[in-house]
């Protein structure tokens, strides 16, 4: 049978005026019994084709959102050493007391309690206890323990001794990367004692005062706008190549009648670029917390 044949049977079947073209052409519903074999045919595949796309569509679009974005190709987010801290909040203030640079504050103390200003330990870290001190306050030899030399070291204790500093919080970690962290919160009782030590006893060009380990620092970049708090001085320093076995950051952080150091060593497994980041973030999220 040829395809004349075809068309001939079709418009004998469907009676005159009604072409078998009309039929396949339309969009009404599915032929009836008296379409032709091939109508009645291409109406049902047509349906299964387009019902197997839709359902291969759906399938693709319910798997892209039930993945995470670094399973997808070309949306993965690399790891550049930044830790995952606790929710960082204020801590809280004796009722009727200001914050440190309120303007009602002359002295710019902080009314919080030392020990809550700390930074927190970030998630799979590993807390160095010995920093915890005696009833949370770390005596001034534990802090003077950071400097390079006996006399580097009676030099800082007399300069804390004769400003009559009050108490030293401090906290210390291990990172995953393997990087040292210290932080030490000494605190006075004005902002006035404070900022005259860093300008004059501690922070500047170069630190006045040689850490153990890092005889051979210099300035290192500046926080950015992104990263500092109003209210807080902040001078950050690095050991300088040739270092020995591990890379020492150190900053001085001055915010209000609290003088901060915080010091990493090493980290993210010899990746200086990591161990950076990470140790930027410290200080930016420590000076937060004292604004």
């Amino acid at each position: 049978m040829t395809i004349d044949d075809l068309h001939q049977e079709g418009e004998e079947n469907s009676g005159p005026g009604e072409p078998v073209r009309d039929a396949l052409a339309s969009g009404d519903a599915a032929p009836d019994d008296d379409a032709p074999w091939n109508a009645r045919r291409l109406s049902p595949r047509w349906a299964a084709a387009v019902a197997l796309l839709l359902l291969a569509a759906c399938g693709t679009a319910y798997g892209v959102t039930r993945l995470d974005r670094s399973d997808l190709p070309g949306l993965g987010t690399v790891h550049d050493g930044r830790q995952t801290y606790p929710e960082l909040t204020g801590a809280p203030l004796p009722p009727g007391r200001p914050r440190p640079f309120d303007s009602v504050n002359s002295g710019n103390v902080h009314y919080a309690g030392l020990r809550d200003l700390v930074l927190p330990v970030p998630e799979g870290a590993r807390e160095n206890r010995e920093l915890e001190g005696d009833d949370g306050w770390l005596p001034v030899f534990r802090f003077a323990a950071e400097y390079a030399s006996a006399d580097e070291r009676a030099t800082v204790t007399g300069l804390l001794h004769a400003q009559a500093l009050r108490h030293i919080a401090a906290r210390g970690w291990t990172t995953a990367g393997g990087g040292r962290v210290r932080i030490y919160l000494l605190e006075f009782k004005s902002g006035a004692v404070v900022n005259s030590l860093y300008v004059q006893d501690f922070a500047g060009t170069t630190p006045a005062h040689a850490l153990a380990g890092a005889a051979d620092v210099g300035a290192d970049r500046p926080l950015d706008s992104t990263e500092s708090t109003d209210g807080v001085q902040a001078d950050l320093y690095v050991d300088e190549a040739p270092y020995g076995a591990t890379q020492t950051r150190e900053a001085y952080l001055a915010a209000g009648d609290v003088l901060a150091l915080v010091v990493q060593s090493g980290g993210s497994d010899g990746d200086t670029d990591k161990a950076e980041t990470a140790f930027r973030q410290a200080v930016a999220l420590q000076g937060r917390l004292l604004g």
